[in-house]
């Protein structure tokens, strides 16, 4: 292996590359509803297998 060859390699692949992506990124305002329901969904499935003394504490 040459000297310098990881170096060489991210300046050639990486750093000197004239491609390039360009991203857009959009919220989905509905997500925080969804994950709260889903997780009140959770809490009640779970709170169904407590018994009287363990809902109480």
């Amino acid at each position: 292996m040459e000297e310098n060859y990881f170096e060489e390699l991210i300046r050639n692949e990486l750093l000197e590359n004239p491609a390039f992506v360009a991203l857009t990124l959009s919220p989905d305002p509905e997500k925080a509803a969804r994950t709260a329901e889903k997780e009140q969904q959770r809490l009640a499935a779970y709170e169904q297998t407590l018994d009287q003394e363990q809902a109480a504490a």
